[in-house]
């Protein structure tokens, strides 16, 4: 696994993030998930003040 893949992708999301992300639930364009090879992320996306907030951050590797 490689530690830093969640900051390379969080970097791809401040520049993009509709194009790095997917739709959590209900395509509302704010609710968003971030899913990577070991971690999935739920984000908050605002547009407007280009503000993304991370909601909750959970590994998907086996333990």
């Amino acid at each position: 696994m490689r530690s830093n893949e969640l900051a390379e992708a969080m970097a791809r999301v401040c520049a993009d993030p509709h194009r790095v992300t997917v739709p959590y639930g209900i395509d509302d364009g704010i609710m968003r998930s971030l899913v990577l090879t070991h971690t999935m992320a739920t984000l908050m996306i605002h547009q407007q003040g280009r503000t993304v907030r991370i909601v909750q951050i959970t590994s998907l590797s086996a333990r």
